[in-house]
C-alpha cells in the first residue's frame, strides 16, 4: 500500500472522527426532515434535505477539501518535516496521489454521506439525472483539490512556501475552479438542446463538457505530477508542457466555432445576414484565421504565465547557451525555459496566419467615417494585419525581456511584481497619454494600434525587444562580475 496513503489514512481517519462525521450530518439531515412541511409530504421533505446536502457537500468537500489540499506539502515545509519525506524513497506520483487521496479522505467521507441524499432525490427523475449529478459533484472537488494542489506545488517551486498566502493563493484558485465548473454545469442545463460546434463538428453539450473536465483533471494532476518531479528532483524533459501547450492551442482554435458565426453556431441555423455578409465580403479565409490566431492568443497566454510563474534559472540559460556554442542543438532545443516552448508555438501560429489575409478595406464594410480616420491618422480603409501580427510577437518578445531583466539582479524583491506594474504602464498608460495627446501616429510604437506605417510598424517593438535584451545582458554580466 502507498505509504504516504497509509501515513494520511491514520492521521485523519481515527474511530472518533469516523462516528463524529456521520452524526453531525445526520442530525442535520434530520432536523430539516423533521421542520420540512410539518412531516406532510415526503416530497417535499426529500426535496429539503436534498439542497441541504448540496450545501454541506460544497462546505465540506469543496471549501474544507480544498483548504487542505492547499496545505498538502506546504504545511509539510512550515513544520520542518517535508525534508524527510523528500529523502524517502517514496516516488513522484506515489507522493502526489498519497498526499492528494489520502490527506482529503476524511473530507470525501463526509462528501458521499452528503451524496446519499441527493442521490435519493435525483433518482426520481431517472437514473441518468442521478448518474450525472454523481459526475458532476465528484469532479467538482476533485478538480477544485487538484487545482489548489498544483497551485500550492508552483509556489513550493518558486520557494515561496514558508508563505502562509502561498496557501491562500492556492486556496482560492481551487474555489474559483469549483466556481467555474459550476457555472458550465449550470449552462449546460441551459444549452442541453444546443449541439456544442466544435472544428465543424456537433457534439452533445453536456458529453463534451464531461469530456473537456476529464482531460482538464488529467492535466491538472499531470502538472502535480510534475512539479513533484522537480521538487524531488527527478530529471524532468520538456515534452508534457510541449504536449499541454499544444492541448491548449487545439483547444482555443476549436472554441472558435461556438462564438462565430459558422456551422450555425450558438445563433443557430439562421446566424444575422448582416453579419454574414460582412464575414463573406472580407478577402479572407476568415475560419482558418480566426482558428490560427486564437491557437496563437492561446500560445501568447502561456508565455505570460510561463515566464512570471516559473523560476528564472539563469545556470540552466547558462548551460543552454554553452550547448548551443558547443553545437549540442537537441540537448539544448530539449532543456529550454518553459516559456521559450509557448513562445515558439505562438510564433507558428502566427506565421501560420499570414497565408490566409491581406490587406482588408474595412471601409467598404463599416463605413467609418474619414473625418475619424483623419484625426486618429490611421486611414482604416486598408489595413494590412499581417505587420499587425508580427508586431504582437515582438511586443511578447519585450515583454519578455522586461521580466527577464527584473529577475536579473542578485538581490531583487519582487522582481515578478514590479515587471508587472511596468507592463501596465507600457499597455494601459502611455497609449492612454498619447491618445488625450492626440498623437495618434504614435500609438504603433507603444501598441498593436492598426498605424499607417505598413511593415514599419513591427520594428518599433523589434528595437525595443533588442534594446531590452542587451540591458539583461549587461546586468547579468555586472552581477557576475560582482560575484
Amino acid at each position: 500500500m502507498n505509504p504516504e496513503l497509509r501515513r494520511n489514512l491514520w492521521l485523519d481517519m481515527s474511530p472518533m472522527r469516523l462516528i463524529t462525521m456521520p452524526m453531525v450530518l445526520g442530525l442535520a439531515f434530520a432536523a430539516i426532515w423533521t421542520t420540512t412541511g410539518l412531516g406532510m409530504d415526503k416530497q417535499e421533505q426529500l426535496a429539503a434535505v436534498a439542497a441541504a446536502a448540496r450545501g454541506l457537500y460544497f462546505f465540506v468537500v469543496v471549501i474544507w477539501g480544498t483548504w487542505i489540499a492547499a496545505r498538502l506539502v506546504t504545511g509539510e515545509i512550515r513544520d520542518r518535516t517535508w525534508d524527510a519525506q523528500r529523502m524517502s524513497a517514496i516516488g513522484p506520483w506515489t507522493m502526489v496521489w498519497g498526499k492528494l487521496i489520502g490527506g482529503t479522505t476524511f473530507v470525501w467521507y463526509g462528501g458521499a454521506i452528503c451524496l446519499l441524499p441527493i442521490m435519493a432525490h435525483t433518482l426520481g427523475g431517472g437514473l441518468g439525472g442521478a448518474l450525472k449529478d454523481l459526475m458532476y459533484f465528484v469532479a467538482m472537488g476533485l478538480f477544485a483539490h487538484a487545482t489548489a494542489f498544483f497551485i500550492s506545488m508552483l509556489a513550493v517551486r518558486r520557494k515561496a512556501a514558508s508563505s502562509r498566502l502561498a496557501s491562500f493563493f492556492a486556496f482560492v484558485a481551487g474555489i474559483t475552479a469549483a466556481y467555474t465548473l459550476q457555472g458550465i454545469w449550470l449552462g449546460s442545463d441551459i444549452w442541453l438542446n444546443i449541439p456544442y460546434i466544435w472544428f465543424g463538428n456537433e457534439y452533445d453539450f453536456f458529453t463534451f463538457q464531461l469530456w473537456s473536465l476529464a482531460i482538464q483533471v488529467f492535466w491538472v494532476l499531470l502538472g502535480c505530477y510534475v512539479l513533484m518531479r522537480h521538487e524531488l528532483q527527478v530529471k524532468t524533459g520538456p515534452w508534457i508542457w510541449i504536449g499541454f501547450i499544444i492541448y491548449s492551442m487545439v483547444m482555443a482554435a476549436g472554441q472558435v466555432d461556438l462564438f462565430g458565426l459558422f456551422g450555425g453556431g450558438l445563433l443557430g441555423d439562421a446566424p444575422d445576414q448582416d453579419a454574414v455578409s460582412f464575414l463573406e465580403g472580407l478577402p479572407v479565409d476568415m475560419m482558418s484565421v480566426s482558428r490560427w490566431l486564437a491557437a496563437a492568443i492561446a500560445a501568447g497566454s502561456l508565455t505570460y504565465l510561463a515566464i512570471f510563474i516559473a523560476p528564472k534559472d539563469w545556470v540552466q540559460l547558462r548551460w543552454v547557451r554553452s550547448q548551443v556554442a558547443s553545437g549540442h542543438l537537441i540537448t539544448a532545443l530539449s532543456n529550454m525555459p518553459s516559456w521559450v516552448y509557448s513562445y515558439a508555438a505562438a510564433v507558428v501560429a502566427a506565421l501560420a496566419i499570414m497565408p490566409h489575409v491581406e490587406p482588408i478595406r474595412l471601409s467598404e464594410f463599416l463605413q467609418i467615417g474619414v473625418e475619424w480616420s483623419s484625426k486618429s491618422g490611421t486611414m482604416l480603409g486598408s489595413v494590412d494585419p499581417r505587420p499587425i501580427v508580427i508586431a504582437m510577437l515582438m511586443f511578447l518578445l519585450r515583454d519578455i525581456g522586461i521580466v527577464l531583466w527584473f529577475n536579473a539582479g542578485k538581490k531583487s524583491k519582487r522582481p515578478d511584481l514590479g515587471a508587472l506594474v511596468v507592463l501596465i504602464v507600457l499597455y494601459l498608460i502611455v497609449p492612454m497619454l498619447f491618445a488625450g495627446m492626440q498623437m495618434w501616429s504614435a500609438l504603433p510604437m507603444v501598441s498593436v494600434w492598426p498605424g499607417d506605417q505598413g511593415w514599419l510598424h513591427p520594428m518599433w517593438p523589434a528595437a525595443q525587444a533588442t534594446f531590452v535584451f542587451a540591458l539583461v545582458i549587461a546586468r547579468r554580466k555586472v552581477v557576475r562580475s560582482r560575484g
